[in-house]
């Protein structure tokens, strides 16, 4: 099985670690209430023209006592530095753009409203951890 195939008009590829390079980011409220932050992984280092897959945050804490997801992710981002202080403000998410790292790829597991689970065909591939960061940006976070 080839690690790219087409389904349903959309790209697939396997679960795993890949070499990824981030593009762009959009920060957007989910419900209207919940802030969320969306970062683009381009897959052309890996060798797969066009692939363009997202990773998503939750922003919705005003200080981050203990390491959160994107607390982690910012100071790997940030040369393994925390910021000044851990509150939102200090952690701007440009300090993701045009870096270069290692990132695992799953398969998203959406559900209905009741909780219960979507068929495999709702089933995509979302970029849920940056492993590490070989290639930085020049913003000083």
């Amino acid at each position: 099985m080839s690690n790219e195939q087409k389904t349903n008009n959309q790209i697939s590829i396997e679960e795993g670690t890949y070499e990824a390079q981030c593009v762009g980011y959009k920060k957007f409220k989910q419900s209207g209430k919940i802030n969320k932050l969306v970062l683009e992984w381009d897959f052309t280092l890996s060798g797969m023209e066009g692939v363009v897959l997202p990773q998503f945050y939750n922003l919705n804490y005003k200080t981050f006592k203990n390491p959160t997801k994107y607390c982690t992710a910012w100071v790997l981002a940030n040369k393994n530095r925390f910021p000044v202080r851990r509150k939102l403000g200090y952690m701007s998410p440009k300090i993701f753009m045009n870096i270069v790292g290692k990132v695992t790829v799953i398969h998203s597991k959406p559900r209905f409203l009741n909780g219960k689970e979507k068929p495999e065909v709702f089933k995509e591939p979302v970029v849920s951890e940056i492993i590490e960061v070989s290639v930085f940006n020049n913003y000083n976070g």
